[in-house]
């Protein structure tokens, strides 16, 4: 089974730099193509939710921040209920 890479996002974290940035979030689900807006209300609002490596990255690229400014510094790595 491949393996997985995901980051735990701290909601908080993530809603301030949201703010700081003057986006809303139906505007930062439109920069992270197919997310909706819910998908990052959820996030923030949910500290601890893991998230896909590439779903990070592209909230990232769109915040223009580095991934780890509202994530775990690295990313969990999973395989399909085994221990990697």
């Amino acid at each position: 089974m491949p393996q997985v890479s995901t980051f735990r996002v701290n909601g908080e974290a993530l809603r301030a730099i949201r703010t700081r940035r003057g986006l809303s979030l139906r505007r930062l689900a439109a920069m992270c193509p197919p997310r909706h807006a819910q998908s990052i209300r959820k996030l923030e609002t949910a500290t601890g939710k893991p998230v896909s490596e590439v779903f990070a990255y592209q909230i990232a690229n769109a915040l223009e921040v580095d991934v780890s400014e509202f994530t775990d510094r690295e990313p969990e790595t999973e395989t399909n209920g085994a221990a990697a």
